[in-house]
């Protein structure tokens, strides 16, 4: 499945991160909020939305050419029209919301997808603020044991920030949940922490606990609620 679809996935995640740590997901979301639109969008169509950094692309796995997509936005005065695969190639430039609307075959051709169908209306929220977090640069306080309560354990990494006016934010709401069989494994950060453009540091406390004889891994969200997943290296 491409990852554009993957993201429309709710309550996903949480079952058995087996040995090479492959999780599943389930559950497809819709979004039932309807979209304002001077320019008379149905808002009885069946929709879905993505949320995403400004200067990122969609992927919607491999179109049929014929397939016409119009991509216009409610915050500025845009409507480009795009076929087949180009809609994969779009940056999104500016923050804003987007809406992409389409004419021809309501499914995909990629191999592998049995032809998975699009909802007629689909909402790319453009956040003005990325985070990438920088898995290489993960330090536990003590490692995690099984079975142990892991109240006074921290864990720090550094995270790229980037904001489409160039200004710091203050990150006051980060946090972290793990995410494996047995474990209770969450964690906030330590303290508000003002991002600036550039590499951060970041410090979150954990407490909980997991069960032995298990992988685990934790999702970080990052300052626009979405998920980046770090899998903790060894076996409890």
């Amino acid at each position: 499945m491409n990852p554009f679809f993957q993201s429309l996935i709710k309550n996903f995640r949480y079952s058995i991160v087996g040995i090479f740590l492959v999780t599943s997901f389930a559950t497809h979301a819709q979004s039932s909020s309807p979209v304002s639109n001077t320019k008379a969008i149905d808002i009885k169509k069946e929709s879905s939305s993505k949320i995403i950094s400004f200067g990122e692309k969609i992927n919607l796995g491999k179109m049929d050419q014929s397939i016409v997509w119009t991509i216009s936005s409610i915050d500025l005065d845009l409507q480009i029209d795009l076929k087949g695969n180009e809609i994969n190639n779009y940056i999104f430039e500016k923050p804003g919301t987007y809406q992409i609307t389409f004419v021809g075959s309501n499914h995909s051709t990629e191999e592998g997808c049995n032809h998975v169908s699009f909802p007629e209306l689909l909402v790319v929220k453009v956040s003005p603020i990325k985070m990438i977090f920088d898995f290489d640069s993960v330090q536990f306080q003590n490692s995690i044991e099984s079975q142990v309560a892991n109240v006074n354990t921290t864990v720090s990494l550094n995270v790229y920030f980037k904001s489409y006016t160039n200004t710091p934010i203050l990150f006051s709401n980060g946090k972290v949940v793990s995410a494996g069989v047995g474990t209770t494994i969450q964690g906030q950060l330590v303290q508000p922490t003002t991002l600036n453009p550039g590499n951060n540091r970041l410090v979150y406390q954990l407490e909980g606990s997991a069960t032995k004889d298990t992988y685990i891994m934790f999702d970080f969200f990052d300052v626009n609620d979405q998920v980046q997943s770090y899998y903790y290296p060894t076996k409890l």
